[in-house]
C-alpha cells in the first residue's frame, strides 16, 4: 500500500491521473461499520482518494487506521493485491482504477 498526502483534491487527482486515457471512477459514501470484503484485482491497479473521516485499510493481511480531517490522501492498491476497508465513521471517497476490472473475492 503506497500513500501520498496533499492538500486538496485536484493535486490528489493530477497524482492519479497522469495520461489521456479512460479511467473508471467511483463515488462511495459508506455508513459506520460498513465493510469492504478483502478484494483484488487481476489487471486494474486502484486508487482510493479520501479526506476526512475515521477507517481502516487491508493489503495483504496488514492493517492500518486513518483518522483525517481535511488532508487528502492517495491509497494506491497494486492489481493483483488483496485488499480491503472498513468505515469507523462515515465516510465519503473516490476510487479510480486504470482499467475496467471486476473485483475477486479472497477465498477461505
Amino acid at each position: 500500500m503506497k500513500i501520498l498526502y496533499f492538500s486538496n483534491f485536484k493535486k490528489a487527482f493530477e497524482s492519479v491521473i497522469k495520461e489521456d486515457k479512460d479511467y473508471i471512477f467511483v463515488r462511495h459514501k459508506l455508513k459506520r461499520g460498513i465493510l469492504i470484503k478483502t478484494h483484488y484485482h487481476k489487471i486494474a491497479n486502484e486508487w482510493l482518494l479520501i479526506d476526512k473521516g475515521k477507517f481502516e485499510m487491508q493489503l495483504e493481511g496488514k492493517k492500518q487506521i486513518f483518522n483525517l480531517k481535511n488532508q487528502v490522501s492517495v491509497i494506491l492498491f497494486p492489481k493483483n493485491r488483496k485488499h480491503g476497508f472498513k468505515a469507523i465513521s462515515s465516510v465519503s471517497y473516490f476510487v479510480i482504477r486504470n482499467k475496467k476490472d471486476s473485483n475477486f473475492y479472497k477465498s477461505n
